[in-house]
């Protein structure tokens, strides 16, 4: 007797969950407790106190890589940065994203871009229309250091079921870092 089996219903699609890199919080980075104030004295009150701007990092993100030269900080390389070229650049490139589809304003990126990077992403948010897209998230990222201060990146973005490439140059320039080249794809 033959045996009759039932179709197949073929490969399922799951949903895959977010992959967005860890946060200072996330890593267990504890920032450092700021010197006592003086105290007595006419200035005592006269003096505004300052927050601490110093954090120590986790075993696990001190770390270097083999083949990454430089990974625990070059002599005069960026050090003196005001934050990690990867925390920076997959912040940098969610914002540049969701200035392109309306969902910040994109005056938020004037610092932190170029003239010539500013003028193509505000012709671009003019030729696309203001949409409801989900919330753009990073997908990967890849930094590679061109010189102690300058890094270029390229980053994948998942919005919703759409995923978009961009690939942006930094440079650091009065102790910020400045995108001064960037292509959507």
């Amino acid at each position: 007797m033959p045996r009759h089996l039932s179709p197949s219903k073929g490969p399922r699609r799951l949903p895959v969950p977010p992959q967005n890199p860890p946060f200072d919080d996330e890593l267990g980075i504890t920032p450092q407790r700021a010197p006592a104030p003086p105290t007595g004295g006419a200035t005592e009150h006269a003096l505004q106190g300052t927050l601490p701007l110093s954090v120590t990092t986790s075993r696990r993100s001190a770390r270097t890589r083999p083949g990454r030269p430089g990974a625990a900080g070059p002599p005069g390389g960026r050090a003196t940065g005001p934050a990690e070229p990867q925390h920076w650049c997959a912040r940098f490139a969610v914002w540049a994203v969701e200035a392109l589809y309306g969902q910040r304003a994109l005056s938020q990126l004037l610092r932190w871009t170029s003239s010539d990077v500013y003028a193509s992403l505000s012709e671009r948010a003019v030729r696309r229309r203001v949409s409801a897209a989900a919330t753009p998230s990073v997908r990967s990222l890849r930094v590679c250091d061109v010189r102690p201060q300058v890094f270029e990146a390229a980053v994948v973005i998942q919005e919703g079921p759409r995923a978009r490439a961009l690939a942006m140059r930094f440079e650091m320039r009065d102790r910020r870092w400045l995108c001064t080249a960037l292509d959507l794809v």
